[in-house]
């Protein structure tokens, strides 16, 4: 039998006995219990001696106690004492247990996108209000069934689901050609194969389980059958083999060109849509919050709404965050104005006096471009001062909502083609790499 700790209820899953009476599962004329500690040698009889279990299945009882958090650590016993009819003798059978100190766990907290992500998985699961979604009922008259009366709780725990997404998201890379996403940063169009994976994994949790809680009962002409397991393991089937489908259309449109420097950019969205994206450090603005936080940490609270500039007015303007996109560790360069700057990628693009779109690698010494006045609350434009080499760096990327895709960043106005690129990704766009902008053709 498996040990029981201080603080636990037992239950029909220990402490049990099941009797047989010519060969066969079967209700004994009487049965009773009496707990013993065992520690120190000599058995002393815990509580009420001959007490009456709680019957679960036809022949199937268990002996319900709560242990006391000051119950002594080690051996303890149970006797089961029961007469098999009226006028058979009362028979014994004795079986040890042990009792262990209570289990101390970590409560896990979660980022916000985790967060996000586990909760998008109960959505799909129907495991989100178990009130209203999970119920069994008994036949009219009969109290419990095999122990089962109603369903409360959730399926899944936070843990379960969490370890699901994981090994979804490494399921996923590990078909060729590797995508070498990490769960925290999965591009947003990525995200339903991830769930759909997990699904499968989850749904195969259940089969399993339920593997030991099947069971046939028949009362007064009533019968009832609880089979779920091969109803749970033929859907998770059915989506495994949904999920390999979607996987291999959606690697094939990853189109990498020959000759691409894997060791310059991350092997995955960054490497073939081109590094687009600033340093971890840039600070955004979180306007729920009124306040200013760097884009790695608008990336983990995955803001709302920012700032954009109104193309046509010149303007500063309040805007909808579509996603804040992570891509991973890229070469990195630093820009100087007046009063500002800035660390991005070289292909990372600026708005100059005439609003046209231009790459950092082509702006120069003395060009203008659109930066904020925090204290005047307005956009003006300012002079560049340097360009130089800062190193490598995690980076990230915000896209804004339509029409006007940019947004403010170290109090500079920046523009965003996080989405637009995974756009053009998933429509199957080539890759133009070297000779420049190392953008997309």
């Amino acid at each position: 039998m498996p040990p029981i700790r201080q603080g636990q209820t037992t239950t029909k899953d220990n402490l049990r006995a099941y009797f047989y009476i010519g060969g066969n599962l079967s209700d004994p004329f009487s049965v009773t219990y009496t707990l013993y500690d065992s520690t120190t040698g000599t058995p002393e009889v815990i509580g009420l001696p001959d007490r009456t279990p709680i019957k679960f299945a036809t022949g199937s009882f268990y002996a319900p106690w709560t242990i006391p958090d000051d119950e002594p650590l080690g051996v303890h016993k149970i006797i089961w004492k029961y007469k098999e009819n009226a006028t058979s003798t009362v028979k014994e059978d004795t079986e040890e247990f042990e009792i262990l100190g209570p289990c101390v766990g970590t409560e896990v907290t979660y980022p916000p996108f985790l967060q996000y992500m586990i909760h998008e998985l109960r959505i799909k699961l129907r495991d989100i209000n178990p009130d209203r979604d999970y119920h069994f009922s008994a036949p009219s008259g009969e109290a419990t069934i095999a122990g089962f009366t109603r369903t409360r709780g959730y399926r899944w725990p936070d843990e379960s689901l969490y370890s699901h997404l994981v090994q979804a998201a490494n399921y996923i890379n590990l078909y060729p050609p590797d995508t070498g996403f990490v769960l925290e940063n999965y591009p947003a169009v990525w995200q339903p194969l991830v769930l759909l994976q997990a699904m499968s994994y989850a749904l195969w949790d259940l089969a399993i389980l339920w593997m030991n809680e099947e069971f046939s009962y028949s009362l007064n002409g009533i019968s009832l059958d609880i089979m779920r397991s091969d109803k749970y393991q033929s859907a998770a089937s059915a989506m495994q083999d949904t999920v390999n489908q979607q996987i291999e259309l959606a690697k094939k449109r990853i189109h990498i060109t020959k000759g691409l420097a894997q060791n310059r950019y991350i092997f995955g969205r960054g490497a073939a849509l081109g590094p687009w994206c600033l340093h971890k450090d840039n600070k955004v603005f979180d306007l729920d919050n009124k306040e200013q936080i760097t884009i790695e940490e608008a990336f983990k609270r995955q803001i709302k709404k920012s700032y954009s500039m109104n193309l046509k007015t010149n303007e500063l303007i309040e805007n909808e965050v579509v996603q804040i996109w992570s891509n991973g560790v890229q070469e990195l360069y630093k820009m100087t104005t007046v009063k500002h700057e800035e660390i991005s990628t070289k292909t990372h693009k600026y708005f100059n006096e005439k609003n046209e779109e231009i790459e950092l690698q082509n702006l120069e010494i003395g060009d203008k471009i659109w930066v904020y006045d925090e204290a005047k609350t307005k956009l003006y434009l300012e002079e560049i001062t340097n360009k130089e080499y800062y190193g490598n760096g995690d980076t990230y990327d915000m896209e804004m909502k339509e029409p006007f895709r940019n947004y403010i960043a170290n109090n500079i106005v920046v523009h965003n083609t996080g989405g637009q690129n995974v756009k053009r990704w998933i429509m199957g766009s080539g890759i133009r790499i070297g000779g420049g902008s190392g953008g997309m053709g």
